[in-house]
């Protein structure tokens, strides 16, 4: 039985978004499927309890830091789970290169040195980890994300009705104010579902004053995630729309695919991932653009949706087992 500790990068409390719901779901579908070879629990910072064979941390931040050196000094195998910038501009790469030496990407570097294995959602990413992070093929693993299998039963049936989706956390990187503009000058419904991210309030309320202004877009606070409520919405929008300036692998994508819904994605590197290429893909900054998109992808009811065949790789045994394996190579390896 190896045991398996998770950490999160910072309190639930103070920030939760898509990580923080994929960290718990695989914890979740760990005890679920793999309890005979598994045992994982959650670290309780007040506790003095060693018993624990591996350190599976979250998040390739300073806040991880202090744990990890002293996971490593204690004897621990440590795991992390990493979501990698895509570098998409040059002077990115630049900046990147420089700071290898100065600031934040030397700690990084040096934390990934400290590491048994590194598990990243895609292939773009594993190129990322590869070339930018020097990080060796033997240690590195492309696990994607879990699909809550709320949303992977097809007991109901799935329809279109005439609104677009969008779900997330509130916030400038989501983009959500161009896209709530572009479905005004498209005449189009559109439904918002998500928090407004603590730091963001001046961004929510540009974005409400637009919302005050439109009998077409509605703007739902908040639900749990995977509730009845959220699945509904998901299975009867007739478009997902999500026009971040930058992501990894949105949980909220993956549920729309297994719905098989159109998409309308930012054309930034990670809408270029196999599971999304079917995708109408927009410029995030450019509305007059993204207006085009939206008409667009109304009048081709039948285009822009990804292919089913992936819905495999999101189901949480799966991704557990995938899991299980790497917790299993840093423990016998020799």
């Amino acid at each position: 039985m190896i045991k398996t500790k998770f950490f999160p990068l910072q309190a639930h409390s103070l920030a939760f978004g898509g990580f923080e719901i994929q960290m718990l779901t695989l914890y979740e579908n760990l005890e679920k499927y793999c309890s005979k070879e598994i045992e994982v629990s959650k670290i309780d910072v007040w506790s003095r309890d060693t018993d624990f064979d591996i350190a599976h941390f979250w998040g390739l931040e300073v806040g991880n830091l202090n744990n990890i050196l002293w996971a490593k000094n204690s004897g621990k195998k440590i795991v992390i789970t990493v979501l990698l910038s895509y570098y998409e501009r040059f002077l990115s790469v630049v900046n990147d290169k420089f700071s290898k030496y100065i600031g934040y990407k030397k700690f990084q570097l040096e934390l990934l040195k400290l590491v048994d294995a590194v598990v990243v959602v895609n292939d773009l990413q594993k190129n990322v980890a590869e070339k930018v992070f020097k990080i060796s093929t033997e240690k590195l693993f492309v696990i994607p994300n879990i699909v809550h299998e709320n949303f992977l039963d097809n007991s109901q049936p799935i329809t279109d009705e005439n609104y677009i989706l969008c779900t997330g956390n509130i916030c400038a990187r989501k983009n959500q104010v161009n896209l709530a503009k572009a479905c005004l000058n498209a005449d189009a419904s559109l439904v918002l579902v998500g928090k407004v991210l603590p730091g963001e309030e001046e961004y929510g309320k540009n974005l409400q004053k637009i919302v005050d202004t439109s009998k077409n877009i509605t703007w739902i606070k908040g639900l749990p995630e995977s509730s009845p409520e959220l699945v509904k919405l998901v299975k009867n929008c007739s478009v997902f729309a999500l026009l971040s300036k930058s992501e990894t692998q949105p949980i909220s994508i993956l549920e729309a695919i297994s719905m098989n819904k159109q998409l309308l994605l930012s054309n930034r590197k990670y809408a270029q991932q196999s599971y999304f290429k079917n995708a109408m893909t927009v410029d995030p900054d450019n509305v007059e653009n993204i207006t085009q998109g939206i008409n667009e992808i109304l009048k081709n009811k039948n285009a822009y949706r990804a292919d089913p065949k992936f819905l495999e790789d999101f189901k949480g045994v799966n991704v557990a087992n995938q899991y299980k394996e790497v917790y299993e190579t840093v423990m016998y390896k020799k």
